[in-house]
């Protein structure tokens, strides 16, 4: 992952651990600004995190790079089976499977950069046997004014 990259996704982590609406925004592209909005979003990351920990760290892990039509057809696998999961239907966490929030159809191979994970921590001493509270993957996109988180699926 480039540094560019890994900054959106700290950005976008920090603000989603401090609460701070105009950080998150600053670094959605705009579809997510607007549906769920930033708002809405950090609500939902929150009230997902495993054993309602409040996230205080985070760690930017790389993973194996995926292109856009493979990321769509591994979604696809979970999400054509009747999933009908969304950023907003998340609002009460509950259980987080394998991908399945579909993609954006604003996501496109002009402006798909890059496939990311991160791992929202626990404040030490929370809770010793935890690692993190929630796992987030990303879609990284231009949208013509820089790069954007373009998709999020939060995962346990």
């Amino acid at each position: 992952m480039q540094e560019q990259e890994r900054s959106v996704i700290e950005r976008f982590c920090q603000g989603v651990i401090d609460k701070d609406s105009k950080q998150v925004e600053s670094v959605l592209a705009p579809w997510l600004c607007r549906d769920p909005g930033p708002e809405q979003l950090i609500s939902v990351l929150h009230g997902a995190a495993l054993d309602e920990l409040r996230p205080a760290g985070f760690v930017v892990e790389d993973i194996d790079p995926m292109s856009l039509e493979e990321l769509r057809g591994f979604i696809q696998e979970y999400y054509g089976k009747g999933g009908t999961r969304s950023l907003r239907s998340l609002e009460s966490g509950g259980d987080m499977g394998p991908p399945s929030i579909p993609l954006p159809e604003e996501i496109n191979t002009q402006n798909f950069l890059a496939y990311g994970m991160a791992h929202l921590t626990p404040a030490e001493g929370a809770n010793s046997f935890i690692d993190y509270c929630l796992r987030l993957y990303f879609v990284l996109v231009d949208d013509g004014s820089g790069l954007k988180v373009g998709w999020i699926e939060p995962s346990l």
